[in-house]
């Protein structure tokens, strides 16, 4: 019988016989014995064989691809050709579900992950990646310096950084005035500035930097000038 279906005669012999089957299939072989006087057995417990010659494969997916540190992503992968093992590596480990699956991950940094299905004509291999997305750096205070005195509107600059690269922008907190305005977005490693009008006196200020994500730094010293 094929594939577990109805069991259908075959043929009568009295030596080895062969059979043709197809790729993806299995075959059930069971057989009875009669003797010159006519006399048949019971039959006999059945023999199985599964044809495959195509190596497995598998196909790994990340969602979401790119997350913020401290988020997570779901890995789906889906398997074809009928493998007998599934086994992780990478940035995960261990055998996974054959039929295919799912699996939530929070990676603290971009991370690789790998699939290697087997059966018995081969391995196939697939991957995914999960881009992680860090926080900004602190701000570094450019000017006002601390204790400066000036006689005219001062521009507000920061120096933003960031470990991914990318855009940043520095928001501003100046006491008595904002308590959170956007300077300029810059490629992280410039200054973002910002140039309000402000009266005459004594001002403090501070500032966090800010991704395009919405990761954020902790907010810098205060500074007086």
């Amino acid at each position: 019988r094929i594939d577990s279906g109805a069991w259908t005669d075959y043929a009568t012999r009295t030596t080895d016989f062969s059979y043709t089957g197809s790729n993806g299939h299995t075959y059930e072989f069971q057989y009875q014995v009669t003797d010159q006087a006519g006399n048949v057995s019971a039959w006999s417990t059945g023999g199985m064989v599964t044809i495959q010659s195509t190596a497995a494969s598998c196909t790994l997916s990340a969602a979401p691809a790119s997350i913020n540190n401290g988020s997570s992503s779901t890995l789906t992968w889906t398997t074809s050709n009928s493998p007998t093992s599934c086994t992780a590596s990478g940035g995960w480990s261990g055998a996974k579900n054959v039929a295919g699956g799912s699996e939530n991950v929070s990676p603290i940094n971009t991370t690789v992950y790998t699939l290697t299905c087997t059966n018995v004509a081969g391995s196939g291999v697939c991957s995914a990646t999960v881009t992680v997305n860090h926080a900004p750096n602190v701000p570094i205070l450019v000017s006002p310096a601390a204790g400066a005195i000036i006689n005219y509107n001062p521009t507000f600059s920061a120096t933003v950084t960031d470990t991914d690269g990318g855009n940043v922008t520095a928001h501003f907190n100046l006491t008595g005035v904002t308590a959170d305005t956007a300077g300029s977005t810059v490629v992280s490693g410039n200054n973002s500035v910002w140039a309000p009008t402000i009266a005459d006196g004594t001002y403090t200020w501070r500032a966090y930097a800010m991704d395009p994500q919405g990761m954020t730094s902790a907010w810098t010293s205060l500074i007086t000038f």
